[in-house]
């Protein structure tokens, strides 16, 4: 039996020359992008009403009518609010928004959480 040779080919890395310059994080931007945020918290409160009346919303059309698409608002819902929460910190929000996508989520059989625990959840 012969052995054979094995050659390790390393392509170069372009990335740096397709960035610009030495890349980096640029911290300035990073700062900004904080303090924006900062700012905003305090409309936080306007969009998370907002957020909740539209996830109960989408929770009445799914008791009303469970099927697939209404399944996929109220996942949707669920979703942007734990999106906000995550991004202003509010993390019990967050949380729960979460185990309400986690529970809506289809798992590839178009079933999602069995709806008395839906009823409870919302």
């Amino acid at each position: 039996m012969s052995k054979q040779q094995v050659e390790i080919f390393m392509p170069p890395n372009r990335l740096k020359a397709k960035v610009g310059g030495e890349g980096g994080l640029d911290l300035n931007a990073v700062k900004r992008a904080e303090a924006a945020i900062e700012e905003l918290k305090g409309e936080f409160s306007d969009w998370i009403t907002a957020d909740v009346e539209s996830l109960v919303s989408a929770h009445d059309i799914y008791k009303i009518d469970p099927n697939l698409e209404n399944l996929g608002v109220l996942y949707r819902s669920a979703h942007d609010l734990k999106g906000q929460a995550t991004t202003f910190e509010f993390p019990l929000v967050a949380r729960v928004a979460s185990s309400l996508c986690r529970m809506t989520d289809e798992d590839g059989e178009g079933k999602a959480a069995p709806a008395p625990l839906l009823r409870h959840s919302a």
